[in-house]
């Protein structure tokens, strides 16, 4: 049982052991999203929700198979994008599948969508970050870290246009318009997380250790 609770209600799910995780919510606070399943590592459907009900607006699901790691709503509200055994781009106002990214030998562990809901970016369990559009499942661009590791961490900026990714133990500063990084970084210790600032102008990074304590470090000049 999980309960989400919005101002004016709270959502509780009958079933034993459902989780709600990695939620996102719309600019002007009206739409709210979630993955929801038995797993707190993966789930097996897309959570809708407005605020005039504690009913799900809708339900998107991957027929049970605990294959969905994250979700982000665009800033719009009208459109989001889902990652996990696969990728898949969302019509959140008309409750429709645009597109699905089927990938039988690629995870994708974190994704992150457009202000307008135009432009989607994906990081996969091969070290590796991917682009779309709109208009097709074809991915348009790719960029590989050259260390290798899991890619748990890509932040875009709002206009779409670039985005900083990390693998655990390197972060890249992308342009979406262009292959490759536009600059590459390691580390000794592990990215915690990273972001940008809308106009990609400044970002952060945060290292941990384990040991001594954790780091931020301020990008500026991007």
């Amino acid at each position: 049982m999980v309960g989400l609770a919005y101002e004016s209600y709270t959502y509780t799910n009958q079933e034993n052991n459902y989780h709600l995780t990695e939620t996102s919510v719309s600019d002007d606070g009206s739409v709210i999203i979630a993955i929801g399943g038995s797993s707190v590592v993966a789930s097996d459907e897309v959570v809708v929700f407005g605020l005039d009900s504690s009913s799900p607006v809708w339900t998107f699901d991957d027929n049970g198979d605990n294959s969905i790691f994250d979700v982000d709503l665009s800033g719009d509200g009208t459109t989001a994008v889902a990652c996990g055994r696969g990728v898949w781009l969302l019509d959140i106002e008309n409750e429709a599948v645009l597109w699905a990214f089927d990938d039988d030998y690629r995870v994708w562990d974190t994704c992150d969508i457009s202000e307008d809901g135009s432009v989607l970016v994906a990081g996969n369990r091969q070290s590796s970050v991917a682009s779309w559009d709109r208009s097709s499942s074809e991915i348009v661009r790719y960029w590989t870290f050259a260390d290798g590791g899991f890619v748990d961490i890509v932040d875009m900026t709002e206009d779409g246009k670039k985005a900083i990714a990390s693998n655990g133990y390197s972060y890249g500063l992308i342009n979406l318009n262009q292959d490759g990084f536009v600059w590459e970084k390691q580390t000794d210790v592990e990215v915690y997380t990273a972001g940008l600032n809308q106009t990609a102008k400044k970002g952060y990074v945060v290292l941990d250790d384990g040991q001594t304590g954790t780091d931020v470090h301020f990008l500026r000049g991007l």
